[in-house]
């Protein structure tokens, strides 16, 4: 199964093995100018979101829609990289093979664009090994960057490679190992049934759609497979296809407003962001492609600074550290940690909530008691007081929904949006999902629509906040107000 979630792509095959978990993300990053120097590796500066193509259906060109899979927004001076890294359930040693295209052309070899794994020569990543993909593989130790280029300038590798341009995005395939191989260089008995072959997505051209073209050189390995071709279960593929727009493209088809332009190199190096090296000793490199070395590349209009970077800024990392920086020098470690740290605050919020629902019911028992019900009035603490209860008011596009209960309104808003829709957005509220098809463990807090369950438990200034968000994410107009 694929599933999208915060602008990652996750390949869980459970049914398969319970470790076989993966995840993909696109990152944006400085690009590269072309001229005789092999680069570093650059910084990533963020993930590119990701959005489902069926959720703005309506407003593609049927080739377009027969893909399903993702959007993505690229601005035409804009670079990117891959990065594989660990699923949600964090076990980063299930091995992968994975196949990359943009259009149809394997971004390993050159080669034309075909289902199955090929060994000769070999036109394939494997994972965990690959922490990432820069560009397509030009020469043993050297890749040339992934840059937007349009489809149909005559720019992509795909058109100056075939002299057609008939597909467009990023095409990617993953198989999972087989799970008895796993079993046994794992050490372990147990075995899995098989998942069934997931369906494809279908590629087509669209009218001034974005694909990759070649940039700058850097240094970057691709590695050979220690494991050999027949280790990888070519009965459970799992496939995806990234139609990228321009950024008004995106703009129009999904309302949201353009992603930020990109970091240029004076801001990059001014700002001190570091560039990376790394390699794995223990692996072989692959030759790289003769096709793709004679690819040009696409253009840069901007002036190139008298200096980018100095190499004293380099900085060898590790396997298991990302490229990803929010500001200057931010490592995986950092990340790591302040992504837990969240975690930890979600948990605490979690729990604060069930305090407020607490205080809530004994509220409303002492609300009741004061009105002639037979429930005795709570005793407020010394020193504590209430605020007064507040309503929420929601306007959807013209409909407004209101009343007493706020959880009411908020549930009946959300359901405005689509329960799938939300659902697939992967929005949460107090940490946890604000729409989920399965009954949560604890079903309080939750409110059942249509076989649905929508979280309400959070404070009406949260709620407000996680509707305007949610609105803005789907492009839907909408005002809310905390009475």
């Amino acid at each position: 199964m694929i599933s999208l979630s915060d602008d990652i792509l996750e390949f869980d095959f459970a049914d398969l093995h319970p470790d076989a978990n993966y995840r993909i993300s696109f990152q944006r990053t400085l690009r590269l100018p072309f001229d005789d120097t092999t680069y570093a590796l650059p910084a990533g500066l963020g993930e590119f979101p990701l959005r489902h193509l069926d959720d703005f259906a309506e407003k593609l060109p049927v080739p377009v829609r027969r893909r399903g899979c993702v959007l993505m927004p690229m601005w035409q001076s804009e670079a990117m990289w891959i990065h594989f890294h660990a699923g949600s359930r964090r076990n980063e040693s299930y091995p992968f093979a994975v196949k990359i295209a943009t259009g149809k052309i394997n971004a390993v070899t050159g080669k034309s664009w075909t289902q199955t794994l090929n060994a000769d020569p070999q036109d394939y990543l494997v994972l965990p090994s690959q922490p990432w993909l820069d560009g397509f593989c030009v020469e043993k130790g050297k890749i040339r960057q992934f840059v937007a280029a349009t489809l149909g300038d005559g720019q992509t590798v795909e058109e100056q490679l075939t002299g057609r341009a008939d597909d467009g995005g990023i095409q990617i395939v993953v198989y999972p190992m087989k799970a008895e191989i796993y079993e046994e260089r794992a050490g372990r008995t147990q075995r899995f049934d098989l998942v069934q072959t997931q369906d494809a997505c279908f590629s087509n051209k669209m009218e001034m759609e974005m694909e990759l073209g070649a940039g700058g050189l850097m240094r970057q390995e691709i590695y050979e497979d220690e494991y050999g071709i027949e280790v990888w279960d070519m009965s459970n593929p799992a496939r995806v296809v990234v139609t990228i727009l321009n950024a008004q493209q995106w703009h129009a088809v999904t309302g949201h407003a353009p992603i930020s332009k990109p970091i240029d190199r004076e801001d990059y190096s001014s700002r001190g962001i570091p560039w990376f090296d790394w390699y794995n000793a223990d692996l072989e490199a692959l030759a790289g492609s003769t096709s793709l070395a004679k690819i040009k590349p696409v253009p840069i209009h901007e002036p190139l600074p008298k200096k980018i970077l100095g190499p004293t800024s380099i900085k060898p990392i590790g396997p298991s550290c990302r490229r990803k920086v929010q500001g200057p020098d931010i490592s995986l470690g950092l990340a790591d940690e302040l992504r837990t740290t969240l975690q930890h605050m979600s948990a605490l919020e979690r729990e604060l909530d069930r305090i407020r629902e607490g205080l809530a019911q004994l509220l409303q028992r002492a609300q009741d008691a004061e009105t002639g019900s037979d429930v005795q009035p709570c005793k407020p603490q010394p020193g504590h007081t209430k605020g007064p209860r507040t309503r929420l008011s929601v306007n959807i596009d013209g409909k407004k929904i209101s009343g007493d209960v706020a959880a009411d309104v908020f549930a009946e808003a959300v359901a405005e949006f689509g329960l799938g829709r939300v659902a697939r957005s992967g929005a949460k509220l107090s940490g946890y999902p604000m729409v989920a098809r399965e009954q949560p463990p604890e079903d309080r807090g939750y409110r059942e629509v249509d076989g649905w369950y929508i979280m309400t438990h959070a404070s009406n200034a949260e709620k407000k906040l996680a509707l305007e968000r949610l609105a803005e994410n789907l492009g839907i107009d909408i005002s809310v107000l905390v009475l």
